[in-house]
């Protein structure tokens, strides 16, 4: 979880765009590097979820 970025706007979508995941993934392999597409959208969920604890908001899904 570490090698997630944290912080600005868009910072994930970057990562997973612009190679840093990949380069992550041939470093430190496992489930995550297999389907990254799975693993974009578990990262994003994972980072709403410690800004909704964090700051107290709700999340809600429609």
């Amino acid at each position: 979880m570490d090698a997630i970025p944290a912080g600005e706007n868009l910072a994930l979508s970057l990562w997973f765009l612009e190679g840093g995941a990949e380069r992550t993934a041939r470093v430190r392999p496992g489930p995550w590097a297999e389907d990254r597409d799975a693993a974009f959208y578990v990262a994003l969920y994972l980072r709403a979820a410690q800004y909704s604890l964090r700051y107290g908001c709700p999340m809600t899904y429609s």
